[in-house]
């Protein structure tokens, strides 16, 4: 199975700058690993420890940020790295880190001889994984080289290839990992079974992250402005199909309400093709800031057109809905869920093991139809009593599950040494 591996990474080695001319996202992904090491090399400051952080994407970055920030408090005198597989998470981040002491990178294209040029231009003294994204070149080269390695927040399926007969490269590199820390028992009992004992459960540090925003909230008071008292439903992180669930909702000329839209996507073509069928007149966030919220004369569906206000929108919210859980795969709902709203979301939801409790305990209800998502949100804007009821177990699961991220700090400092000085 190995021989395969290296053969497959081989052959995309090969045909990746020929694909990256004609592909812009592949385009995207081979440039900017084109300076890596030149870059790690310029930056790395040789007199500091480094503690080194690796995400897939945006999402395993939100989740690790709750250990990346206290280890920051903590070792003030080491340097930090943070690296990505894809490009958009990359984006997003690098532009608001702290370059003066933080090194935002790329991670390699898996491969033997790529792994350790990284490591050695990187020269970690401990290796955090979030989630995910367990490469198995770069676990042996952290083997070999005697680096710590950590994952942390896993969570494990049965379907994965770590437990089916042909996994057995992929349960090699877990089996090199010093240590896994898992969200829930179910994936502890899964990577028991399979011969893991370096294996514990600690939970998702995205708990601890959406209590963190809640308590360092942005001004979002505008809200208020357009609402003038009425009820506020704010649709988050909503795609074209979450759109049409709730076309037949907010053609209800009966149901007063401030819609929010904040979409996924916030260019210019997405945003056309989201609001095309929107019946209300549309006012978009950037224009009306820009011009110092003048009061509209029309009642609007005021539509986000930026990134960073959607985790302190929700607190505004009557009703919130959680888009994605119709087609592309469910956002996340602790961001909501925090401030004691009721939720809804679509059917989609099954992989994420919060948005399973929460629809267990009766904090969101699942709705797959437009007439489905009329009738409950007429439900909850009519029903104070359920509408607290829900809110109360949505926060409460939330306080429930804090506390990851000291147990994952403690593991790491069980696993090395690491000067507070």
């Amino acid at each position: 199975m190995q021989l395969l591996y290296r053969l497959l990474l081989i052959k995309i080695s090969f045909w990746l700058p020929v694909l990256a001319k004609v592909f812009p996202v592949l385009r995207t992904f081979a440039d900017g690993r084109k300076n890596t090491i030149a870059y790690l090399t310029k930056h790395r400051q040789r007199n500091k420890p480094l503690i080194w952080m690796h995400v897939s994407s945006y999402g395993e970055w939100q989740q690790g940020q709750p250990v990346w920030k206290k280890l920051h408090q903590k070792y003030p005198n080491h340097q930090f790295a943070l690296s990505f597989f894809s490009a958009s998470g990359y984006e997003l981040v690098a532009p608001t880190m702290d370059h003066q002491n933080d090194l935002v990178c790329y991670i390699p294209l898996d491969g033997l001889g790529r792994s350790r040029q990284f490591l050695q231009a990187l020269q970690p003294k401990v290796a955090l994984f979030v989630k995910y994204d367990i490469w198995p070149m770069m676990m042996q080269a952290l083997k070999e080289q005697g680096i710590k390695s950590l994952l942390f927040s896993a969570v494990f399926r049965s379907q994965q290839p770590y437990f089916r007969n042909y996994g057995g490269l992929f349960r090699q590199a877990l089996s090199k990992l010093s240590h896994i820390e898992v969200q829930d028992q179910a994936s502890w009992e899964l990577l028991t079974s399979i011969g893991m004992t370096q294996v514990s459960v600690s939970g998702d540090t995205r708990y601890d992250r959406v209590k963190e925003m809640s308590l360092n909230l942005k001004n979002v008071d505008f809200v208020d402005l357009l609402a003038q008292g009425r009820q506020v439903v704010v649709l988050g992180s909503a795609w074209k199909e979450d759109m049409h669930l709730w076309k037949m909702a907010m053609e209800d000329t009966s149901t007063d309400c401030l819609w929010v839209v904040a979409p996924h996507k916030i260019d210019a073509n997405h945003l056309d093709e989201l609001l095309a069928g929107v019946p209300q007149p549309v006012l978009k966030y950037s224009a009306w800031s820009a011009q110092g919220y003048p009061t509209p004369e029309e009642n609007p569906v005021l539509v986000i057109d930026n990134f960073g206000l959607l985790g302190s929108l929700y607190q505004k919210s009557t009703v919130a809905y959680i888009g994605g859980g119709l087609k592309t795969g469910l956002h996340n709902t602790l961001e909501a869920a925090v401030y004691g709203v009721p939720l809804l979301i679509g059917p989609e939801y099954k992989k994420f093991r919060e948005a399973q409790s929460l629809v267990d305990l009766g904090g969101a209800w699942v709705i797959s139809t437009p007439a489905q998502a009329h009738q409950a949100l007429k439900t909850l804007l009519n029903q104070p009593e359920t509408r607290a009821k829900m809110g109360i177990t949505n926060a409460g699961l939330v306080e429930k599950h804090l506390g990851a991220t000291e147990k994952i700090v403690h593991r790491l400092e069980t696993l090395c040494t690491l000067a507070a000085n």
